[in-house]
Formats: structure tokens, sequence, C-alpha cells
């Protein structure tokens, strides 16, 4: 009991972090951006804010199929995968909201046994990791500084999000 607890804990935390936390500052970036900065290199070699996006995407959509499935297998891993696919800013924004929603959802059906804490563990931290690339060439390239702390983008909020929501279920639990 305590560890479907904990286990129903850690995919809270983990789907807000990502869908309320990643998706809302990706989307925030994308929306500052001319749709020529989403796809210019701007340096040999370098990745384009669009194919960083792309890889997240790519990423996070695996993991839906696994949490979905978790029988799922990959023939290869997405280390490398930074696809160069320019689209437009409109098209790519769509796309990280449905594969952010999707997870969410996936991550709500899914039961504290179907699932990998290692790979869900694995997909925020690369999520955190490549989103804070693409918030640092945003404000490098437009010149500002994101306030999302500020905006109530932090773990405080986080904290009592998770932890209203926690209370939610049990309620409803205890009253079934």
């Amino acid at each position: 009991m305590v560890d479907d607890i904990r286990s129903d804990e850690f995919l809270l935390i983990s789907k807000h972090r990502l869908v309320s936390h990643y998706q809302v500052k990706l989307l925030s970036c994308l929306q500052c951006i001319s749709p020529e900065m989403l796809w210019d290199q701007e340096s040999e070699g370098e990745n384009c804010i669009g194919s960083i996006v792309l890889h997240i995407i790519a990423h996070v959509d695996r993991n839906t199929k696994r949490l979905s499935n978790p029988d799922t297998r990959f023939d290869q891993g997405i280390e490398t995968h930074f696809p160069n696919e320019p689209m437009s800013k409109l098209e790519l924004i769509a796309r990280v909201t449905e594969s952010f929603e999707a997870l969410g959802a996936a991550i709500d059906q899914s039961h504290s046994k179907n699932h990998s804490m290692y790979d869900l563990y694995h997909l925020v931290e690369h999520t955190a990791y490549h989103s804070g690339q693409v918030i640092d060439r945003v404000q490098r390239r437009i010149g500002t500084r994101f306030q999302f702390v500020q905006q109530g983008l932090n773990e405080k909020a986080l904290r009592q999000r998770i932890e209203t929501e926690l209370e939610v279920r049990k309620a409803k639990n205890t009253a079934t």
C-alpha cells in the first residue's frame, strides 16, 4: 500500500514536471522566436532550436508508447537523433502540445506496476536538460530573460499542485 502511494506520487511529480513545467516553458520559447530562428544554426555543428525540440518530442513519444504498452521495445536509441525537418512554428507548437498531452494522459492511465521508474526518471532528466538548452538559446537570441520562477513555474507551486491532487485522489478512494 505504501509503495503504491509512493509510486502514484512519483508518477504525479513526473507528469507535472513534464507537462506543467517543461511543456509550458518550451511553448513559451517557441512563441517568442521567429520561424527563421527556429531552424537557424548559430554555429557549425550545433543543433538548431527546432531540432532539439524534435529530439525532445521523439523521446516523449517513445516513453508514451512504453507507458501504454510496457512490452514495447525499440531497435535503437535516439541519442544522436536531432532531426532537421523544418516545419512551421505553429506545426511544431502543435506537435509539442500533442506529445506532452499524450504523455500526461498515458501517465494518468498507467498503473503503478505498469511503468519503469527508471525510464520515467530518465525522461524527466533528459527533457529538463534539453529544455534548458532551448531556453538558453532562445533567451540569447531574443535578448531577454524568461521569468519562469516568478511566473509560478517553481518548486513551491509544483509541490502544492501535487499535494492537492494527491489529497483529491485520496478523498475519491476513501469515498468509494
